[in-house]
C-alpha cells in the first residue's frame, strides 16, 4: 500500500485597506508659535518638537514645500492643520502619537504607489472564556484581503489610511463572524469577542451523514465549486523555527503563485519567491545542521481539493475509522464535522483529525490533521531526508490546517499552516532538544489576466529551503506589507537572535 505523505512547515497572510478616525488626545494638543514665513515641512518639523507628535506624509501628493505665515496662540493641532491646509483637499487620520496626512481624491492606481498605511491590531478571543481564538481570518469586507490571527489570537494590518472607513470581518470555524469599523483597532490592540455558535437541528438540511458518503461527496464537488480556470495568486508566507523554547531562524516571503484549474488533474500548481527577509542564529543552526526543505513548495502540496490526501481517497477509506460528530458554522455557513482515524493494526503514515464541509454546497471548507500516533512511526524515512551526524532525529509531531474561501469564479485556497516536531539527542548525551518548524501561506490577491505558467528556472522546488532561498533585503518593498503576527514580533525575535549571537561562545571553537 503505497502513500504519499504531505510533509512541510509554514507561516502567511492578507492585506488590507481602511478609514477616517479621529484620535480626539493628539487633535486636541495645543500649539504655541509664530513665524512670518516657513517652510511647511520645517513647521511640522516644529511642532513635532513641541508637542511629540509624529507627522507621515507623501511628499509628492501633499505640498509640504510650500512657505505660510503663522500664528498659533495655543490652537488646537486639527486646527493648526486645518489652517495650514485649508485650500488643499487632505486628509488626516491619527495612531498614538502619530498622525498621517494624505491627498483625498486620489487615483485608486496612485494610492497604492506612495500610500499612507496605518496599522491595524486586535487581539481575537472566546466570548465565553476570554481564551485566544488562533487561526481566526480578519478580512477587509468585499475583499480578497485580509490576515489570520496568530496562535496568542493576535492579528495586525497595515491598511492605506484612504480606507480606514472600511469595515473588517473577523471569522473563524465554530464561532459567530463579526464586522466591526476598521478604524477602532487604530489606536492600539483591541480584543475582538467571538460567540460560540450554537446549532439547532431545524436549521440544518436533512441529508444523510454517513461520514464517508459526505466526504466523497465533498471531493466529487471540487471540480464544480472551486475556481475551473488557472489564476495567479498573491501570497505572504513565513517560516519560524524554534529550539526548546529559543528562536533560532525566522524567513518570511511574498510569493507569485501559478494555481491551476480544480478541474484539471494533469496542470500542477507552481510557486515563487519574489521578495524575502530572514534572520538566523547561524551557530545554533549549523552545529546540527538543521534545515527544512520545501517549504513553498510542499504549502501547495497540502492543498487537498487539489491534490487529495489519503483520508479523501475511497482506496484507503478501509484504513480509517471516520466519525460524523456533529455540525458547527463558520460565519453564516453550516458545516458538517467529520473526525478520522488511522486504525489499528494498519501499519502505514496515516492520518489523524477533523474535515469541515459546507452542509448546503458540499464543499470543503476546512481541515485540520496531521500523521497520527501510528502513522508518524512509519514516517521517519519521509520527514528525515538525513540525520546529523552524531545525533538519532526522530519526528514526534505533525499538524496542518488547510482553509478555502470564496471568490469571484468559486473557491480556491486561502491559508495552510503547518507545524513540524522533530526530537534530535547525541548519541552519549542524556538530553534531547526539540526542534519546532512552523509555517503559514496566506493567500492575499488573485489576477486572472495574462495567467501562464512560469518558467523552470524560477520556481521553488521540493528540495529548496525557504531561508537559503533568500538573498536580497528590500525595505522600502515591506514598508507597507501585511505580515502575520509571530508568537513574538519579529523585530523582538531579531534583537533576541542578535543579542544571543553577540554573547555565544562556541563550545569547539
Amino acid at each position: 500500500m503505497k502513500n504519499r505523505c504531505l510533509i512541510c512547515c509554514f507561516f502567511l497572510l492578507f492585506s488590507l485597506p481602511a478609514n477616517n478616525l479621529i484620535a480626539q488626545s493628539v487633535f486636541n494638543d495645543t500649539v504655541f508659535f509664530s513665524s512670518s514665513s516657513i517652510v511647511v515641512s520645517d513647521l511640522l518639523d516644529t511642532i513635532h518638537s513641541r508637542t511629540g507628535i509624529n507627522f507621515s506624509y507623501d511628499p509628492t501628493r501633499v505640498p509640504v514645500s510650500d512657505k505660510v505665515a503663522v500664528h498659533f496662540g495655543g490652537q488646537t493641532v486639527n486646527e493648526v492643520l486645518s489652517q495650514i491646509f485649508h485650500d488643499i483637499p487632505v486628509g488626516f487620520v491619527a495612531r498614538g502619537r502619530q498622525i498621517a496626512i494624505f491627498r483625498r481624491n486620489v487615483p485608486a492606481g496612485e494610492i497604492t504607489k506612495n500610500p499612507m498605511y496605518i496599522e491595524i491590531r486586535g487581539k481575537v478571543t472566546d466570548g465565553k472564556s476570554r481564551r485566544p481564538v488562533p487561526f481566526a481570518s480578519a478580512v477587509l469586507s468585499g475583499t480578497n484581503t485580509g490576515t489570520i490571527t496568530n496562535e496568542e489570537g493576535v492579528f495586525s494590518l497595515k491598511i492605506p489610511s484612504e480606507y480606514l472607513d472600511s469595515a473588517l470581518t473577523v471569522s473563524c470555524v465554530g464561532y459567530e463572524s463579526i464586522s466591526l469599523p476598521s478604524a477602532i483597532l487604530a489606536n492600539g490592540e483591541k480584543e475582538v469577542q467571538l460567540n460560540p455558535v450554537r446549532i439547532s437541528i431545524r436549521e440544518v438540511v436533512v441529508r444523510p451523514t454517513d461520514p464517508t458518503n459526505l466526504i466523497s461527496l465533498a471531493v466529487k464537488s471540487v471540480p464544480e465549486r472551486f475556481l475551473g480556470i488557472p489564476v495567479y495568486l498573491t501570497g505572504y508566507f513565513r517560516e519560524i523555527t524554534w529550539k526548546d523554547d529559543k528562536c533560532i531562524a525566522l524567513s518570511e516571503s511574498v510569493t507569485r503563485i501559478y494555481k491551476s484549474s480544480y478541474s484539471n488533474v494533469w496542470d500542477n500548481d507552481q510557486i515563487k519567491l519574489l521578495k524575502g527577509r530572514k534572520q538566523e542564529n547561524s551557530y545554533e543552526t549549523e552545529r546540527i545542521s538543521y534545515r527544512v526543505e520545501g517549504g513553498l513548495f510542499n504549502s501547495l502540496l497540502l492543498d487537498i481539493a487539489k491534490n487529495p490526501a489519503s483520508f479523501l481517497q475511497e482506496d484507503y477509506f478501509p484504513y480509517y475509522t471516520y466519525t460524523f460528530e456533529g455540525f458547527t458554522r463558520s460565519g453564516d455557513r453550516d458545516l458538517y464535522v467529520i473526525s478520522f482515524d488511522q486504525k489499528p493494526g494498519v501499519q502505514d503514515a496515516l492520518y489523524a483529525g477533523k474535515i469541515f464541509i459546507d452542509v448546503a454546497s458540499l464543499s470543503i471548507e476546512e481541515a485540520r490533521f496531521g500523521l497520527s500516533e501510528t502513522g508518524i512511526k512509519y514516517a521517519r524515512s519521509l520527514l528525515i531526508k538525513k540525520s546529523p551526524a552524531g545525533y538519532n532525529v526522530r519526528p514526534v509531531r505533525t499538524y496542518y490546517t488547510v482553509r478555502y474561501k470564496d471568490v469571484r469564479g468559486g473557491r480556491v485556497l486561502a491559508s495552510v499552516h503547518t507545524e513540524l516536531d522533530v526530537r534530535a539527542r547525541a548519541r552519549r548525551a542524556f538530553f534531547n532538544s526539540l526542534y519546532r518548524t512552523t509555517s503559514d501561506l496566506v493567500i492575499t490577491g488573485m489576477d486572472t489576466s495574462g495567467v501562464k505558467r512560469f518558467r523552470g528556472n524560477e520556481i521553488s522546488k521540493v528540495s529548496d529551503i525557504h531561508i537559503n532561498q533568500i538573498k536580497d533585503y528590500d525595505p522600502s518593498f515591506w514598508e507597507g506589507f501585511n505580515t502575520i503576527e509571530p508568537e513574538i514580533r519579529l523585530d523582538e525575535a531579531v534583537a533576541r537572535l542578535q543579542q544571543k549571537i553577540r554573547n555565544q561562545i562556541p563550545l569547539n571553537p
